[in-house]
């Protein structure tokens, strides 16, 4: 099994599943903090292609996070499609060192822990590149309160129009961290 496989695996969503003893009048805000305070991104294909391949990184970070219920990533079934579809070219496999069978096992993992999201509306065209659309749209449609990408300057502007915060990966990662230090 590949590195980055090994890194992100495959948890239940219970953010204390270790086992939590609840002592003092904050045991409420300890246990339950994760939840109440995960904040819902949508990652851009860029970052989960990052996060495949250098399992080190921040965008790995970010699903390491999802799976111990520390955020919450959402994507639509054409979003996560995408993802599939980027995640198995030929260039992305040599460089991550993996073979299709390590693929649909990160793909798999991923699933496991992303919210799935309805599109109900169609904000289209908003984006001049249709797969940008197609992440754009499950953030609005998600509620979400991030758009994660290495593209910023392809989502700033319509992302604005929706009230929406995007940013790269390590930059989130060092807002979100300096946040919930607490």
């Amino acid at each position: 099994m590949s590195s980055c496989i090994e890194q992100i695996g495959v948890r239940p969503r219970f953010p204390h599943a270790d086992g939590v003893l609840i002592r003092g009048a904050g045991f409420l805000r300890d246990i339950f903090s994760d939840i109440i305070f995960a904040m819902k991104v949508v990652l851009d294909t860029d970052v989960v292609v990052a996060a495949m391949r250098s399992p080190s990184g921040a965008s790995a970070e970010l699903m390491r996070m999802a799976r111990r219920g520390r955020i919450v990533l959402a994507a639509s079934v054409s979003l996560f499609v995408e993802y599939e579809s980027v995640c198995t070219r030929q260039e992305h496999l040599e460089a991550a060192g993996l073979v299709a069978g390590d693929v649909r096992l990160f793909l798999d993992a991923l699933a496991s822990f992303v919210e799935p999201v309805s599109i109900h509306f169609l904000w289209r065209p908003q984006l001049r590149d249709p797969a940008d659309e197609l992440v754009l749209e499950a953030a609005v449609n998600a509620g979400a309160d991030a758009l994660l990408s290495f593209n910023l300057r392809h989502f700033r502007r319509a992302a604005q129009r929706f009230g929406l915060h995007v940013s790269q990966p390590g930059s989130f990662l060092n807002t979100y961290l300096r946040g919930n230090a607490s």
